[in-house]
Order: structure tokens, then C-alpha cells, then sequence
């Protein structure tokens, strides 16, 4: 399939919308997570009750969905355009990415300063290879959503060696 550059800006478009509205739903569920006392002033509670990761709810909005998007992407080859399904792709990995960087930030969870940014790198991967600026083939997508996902995972295997949080 041919990519004109008109599918490529509408692509990028699509997944920079994608991308502004996941950061506005991040941005609001960490305010869910911060108290604000009488004088104003913004008191953060402790590690364990700030941690996405650990929470079932904002865990399954901030990682369980972008999957769940991630999976149900294979099954639309057939009805959208391929620069759909990349922008889909794309927005998925930054949600998961812009959920971990924000998870990091609130409350130091070790694992989330390293799957963050493997996130964002994997979001941009896919833009590169479906776009056909990178070449890794055929399955170039499968790759990097693969050694994304993977690597992503891989960061929980720093908790148990170095704890869970950094202090």
C-alpha cells in the first residue's frame, strides 16, 4: 500500500488529537489522586495510595486499556486505513507511556522511571516503521510493539533487586 503524504499528515493529526486527549484524561486522574487542604496547599499522600500500578481501577484506565486498544487493533485491518491503525497504535504506546511518566512523578515507583520512556520511545518506533521512514519489514510493527511491551515488562524485575520505590 501506497502512503501519500495527505494520509501521512491526516495520520499524524489524528494521533497528535489522540495523544493531547490522553494526556487531559492523565492530567485529570492525578488531580483524582492529590487533597488540598483549607489553605490551599497541595498535600500528597504517601507512596502506596498515589501508585497507579498498584490500584486496580487507575492501573486498568492507565495500562489495561491501551492494551485492550493494542489487541483490538489486529482486528481492523480490514475496515480502517492502515495510518488509522498506526495512529491508534501510537496514541496507545504515549498513553501507557504519558501514564508511567506521571506515575514516576507522583509517587517514585522504580519500575515506572523505566517503562515511561520505553513507552514514548515504542510510540514513536511505530510512527517511523508503519509510516515507512524506518524499514524493518513485512512484521515491522510486530517487532517494535513486541520488544516495547517486553521491555516495558522487563522494568518490574528491578523491584525485587532495588525495592519498589526510590526515596
Amino acid at each position: 500500500m501506497h502512503v501519500s503524504s495527505s494520509m501521512i499528515a491526516k495520520g499524524v493529526a489524528r494521533s497528535l488529537s489522540l495523544i493531547r486527549v490522553t494526556v487531559a484524561c492523565i492530567v485529570h486522574l492525578e488531580t483524582l489522586l492529590v487533597r488540598r487542604s483549607r489553605s490551599g496547599i497541595v498535600a500528597v499522600v504517601d507512596h502506596r495510595t498515589n501508585d497507579h500500578a498498584s490500584r486496580p481501577l487507575p492501573f486498568l484506565a492507565s495500562w489495561g486499556l491501551p492494551v485492550l486498544i493494542l489487541i483490538g487493533s489486529n482486528f481492523l485491518q480490514d475496515m480502517v486505513p492502515l495510518v488509522a491503525i498506526i495512529a491508534i497504535l501510537s496514541a496507545a504506546l504515549f498513553w501507557m507511556g504519558a501514564a508511567c511518566v506521571l506515575n514516576a512523578r507522583r509517587c517514585r515507583r522504580r519500575h515506572c522511571f523505566y517503562s515511561g520512556p520505553i513507552f514514548l520511545l515504542g510510540a514513536l518506533a511505530v510512527l517511523l516503521v508503519g509510516l515507512e521512514i524506518i524499514s524493518l519489514g513485512e512484521d515491522g510493527l510486530v517487532i517494535v510493539i513486541g520488544v516495547t511491551l517486553s521491555l516495558a515488562l522487563s522494568t518490574y524485575l528491578t523491584e525485587p533487586v532495588f525495592g519498589k520505590y526510590i526515596d
